[in-house]
């Protein structure tokens, strides 16, 4: 009765032994897994097959691309009119398609470099065009006056005091003297 008992224990012991072996095994499992925060896709790997790795070590770059974001910036003195829920259109190089965005929130403050207001949307298209990083660029609406003539920049004459252009009537040129809106 003895010899079992002590037979038994030295079994117990050595299978508690081998489950914490393999215990320490899969732990040493779990530390050379490397998992993604999100799903995504994964682009160019950064380091060789076999090399060491410590946690802040680039391997490669991953991208959602369920939720692109589009990034833009505007002249401050239309930082007012940027509002969450904004539609914008944009189109990327190459490209003539449009594509919409909708503005999910803006910088806190102007760059005092730029004196300008960063703004950020969510893209509501997808496309297998649109690739993360690439350059767009963005068409907004503000403040549409339905009355206002628009002229080129190139036709304004520059005066002291004003701002004209040339305008034809009854088949004779006139200056006309414009008013501004900005």
């Amino acid at each position: 009765m003895v010899l079992v008992s002590m037979i038994l224990i030295r079994h117990f012991y050595k299978f508690n032994s081998i489950k914490a072996d393999i215990e320490v095994q899969q732990s040493i499992i779990r530390k050379s897994e490397i998992l993604a925060p999100f799903d995504g896709i994964i682009g160019l790997r950064n380091i060789s097959l076999g090399a060491q790795v410590i946690p802040s070590t680039l391997l490669a770059t991953i991208r959602m691309e369920d939720k692109l974001k589009l990034d833009f910036s505007i002249p401050e003195k239309y930082s007012s009119e940027m509002k969450p829920g904004l539609k914008v259109k944009f189109t990327v190089h190459g490209n003539e398609r449009q594509y919409d965005a909708t503005v999910i929130a803006t910088e806190g403050g102007i760059d005092a470099n730029t004196r300008n207001l960063k703004v950020r949307a969510i893209i509501n298209s997808k496309s297998d065009e649109l690739v993360p990083g690439g350059f767009t660029n963005v068409q907004l609406t503000l403040g549409e006056n339905k009355n206002a003539i628009m002229i080129p920049t190139q036709a304004i004459i520059p005066q002291e005091r004003n701002k004209s252009v040339i305008i034809a009537k009854n088949g004779k040129a006139q200056f006309l003297l414009l008013f501004i809106q900005e």
